[in-house]
């Protein structure tokens, strides 16, 4: 998808949508946009910690979508969560399991898979 179809996307994915704990409170103060937005930057944090074991770098782009890259350059924008896996398989060449016992085991001891 090219950079202006990607911004005039208007859907919220299902995985990025405001828990309905955390939606009923921010439509009272029209704060909706800023817990959407508080939960993508916690997201992101999550994410590019599990992927620098992997030597990518995940990050929020503009407040709306994510980046991913790698250090020779290889780069995706993800819209939504749904857009990750893909872009993470075609980047690294290689089917990613963001479970594997060795890659969480070297994220708690904050070593990265190189």
């Amino acid at each position: 998808m090219c950079g202006i179809c990607g911004e005039l996307q208007s859907y919220i994915h299902w995985a990025e949508r405001v828990p309905w704990e955390e939606s009923e409170l921010a439509e009272s103060g029209g704060g909706m946009a800023r817990s959407l937005q508080r939960l993508r930057i916690r997201r992101a944090a999550v994410v590019a910690k599990l992927l620098s074991a992997y030597g990518l770098e995940f990050s929020l782009w503009q407040g709306g979508k994510y980046i991913l890259s790698d250090r020779k350059g290889g780069t995706a924008v993800i819209n939504d969560m749904a857009q990750l896996w893909p872009a993470i398989h075609r980047i690294l060449g290689k089917p990613f399991d963001p479970l594997d016992p060795k890659v969480l085991e070297r994220i708690r001891a904050g070593g990265t898979l190189d």
